[in-house]
């Protein structure tokens, strides 16, 4: 059987001032925006499964949302439903979990409506809620929804598996980490997540997600899983850098674009066929959530892969400046310790 691995590409602008942060992406030395990972797409053979968050129409407009429509139909690109609900109700609560049912299906049946509007017919609508924030009564409304709206079927990529706080479906409701199931008459495929911390008691779980350094823990992570459909995440800026410490400045990320092309070319070379979400079918296989910490060996490296997701993290983050300007302060410290030798 055939292992796909589906490339999504949630698409939006948080800040319609900083289109260039979001979607753009242009610098003195290129776009590395929305229109570069398309071009990358183009160049590696790799569908880009977007995902466009429509319920931004409402506050920047049509003409932005047909934009963006626009530049993926000329790259031939499938676009499917995305919705971050604060861009159709409250811009205070940002999940779907903050609404109450009756509010979700308000929200959700709106941004069918107008999904169908700008993209046309769709008897199977693909869906992702905004920052993954669904519960249990996202699903009652999806299932709902597909009877008084003739959607033959809704497949949501929604739900994360350890989630901390953003998705709020538990793995004791659906069941499964990793496998495609049926929820609530959901056909629901999760974003492929593993276990990439796991010290002192406290377990954490990551997302196989393009923003990562470490070609290696993408590697592991190929290597060992053994599900025949499994996601690879990114947003459309995650080619972009940005510093917290200087707004407004972006620069393009061409490490990351090296380390994606190298991972794509791992996974083909694996066997992996990169697919449509179109093309998506519910398999029936046993379950499966990869623990890199298992071994001593593995925890070792987690440390080091940990530090590269956080220091990276720390760019843009104050949170975890700390750990981006890490080598520079012992490099600091050494220059200061080679000149104090010297000198005495």
């Amino acid at each position: 059987m055939k292992k796909r691995i589906y490339l999504t590409v949630d698409t939006e602008c948080h800040d319609i001032n900083k289109l260039n942060e979001y979607i753009t992406g242009k610098t003195k030395k290129g776009i590395f925006g929305l229109e570069r990972i398309l071009q990358l797409g183009q160049e590696l053979g790799v569908p880009i499964n977007v995902f466009l968050d429509i319920p931004e129409h409402h506050r920047y407009g049509d003409d932005y949302t047909n934009s963006l429509i626009q530049l993926i139909r000329k790259y031939d690109q499938p676009i499917f439903l995305h919705v971050h609900p604060d861009y159709i109700a409250d811009p205070g609560r940002k999940h779907l979990w903050e609404y109450s049912k009756d509010e979700q299906k308000e929200i959700l049946s709106q941004s069918v409506l107008d999904y169908r509007r700008f993209c046309g017919e769709h008897g199977r609508i693909i869906f992702r809620a905004g920052a993954w924030g669904v519960n249990k009564e996202t699903y009652e409304v999806l299932s709902e929804l597909c009877t008084e709206m003739n959607i033959a079927e809704i497949v949501d990529l929604s739900y994360v598996y350890h989630s901390r706080w953003r998705c709020h479906l538990g793995y004791d409701e659906l069941g499964v980490a990793n496998r495609s199931t049926k929820y609530k008459g959901i056909t629901v495929l999760p974003n492929t997540t593993y276990i990439g911390f796991d010290y002192f008691g406290k377990k954490y779980a990551f997302e196989l997600c393009v923003p990562n350094k470490s070609f290696h823990e993408f590697k592991e992570v190929i290597d060992q899983n053994e599900l025949s459909n499994i996601t690879y995440t990114m947003h459309s800026w995650d080619f972009i850098k940005r510093w917290f410490f200087i707004p407004g400045h972006i620069a393009g990320d061409e490490l990351q674009i090296k380390v994606f092309k190298k991972c794509v070319a791992y996974a083909k070379k694996k066997g992996y066929v990169f697919s449509d979400l179109r093309d998506f079918c519910l398999t029936d296989e046993n379950d499966q959530c990869i623990n890199l910490c298992e071994s001593l060996t593995g925890k070792i490296r987690c440390i080091w892969y940990n530090y590269l997701r956080f220091a990276d993290t720390g760019r843009s983050f104050k949170k975890y400046a700390f750990l981006y300007f890490l080598p520079l302060i012992i490099c600091l410290i050494l220059i200061i310790a080679f000149v104090i030798i010297i000198i005495f």
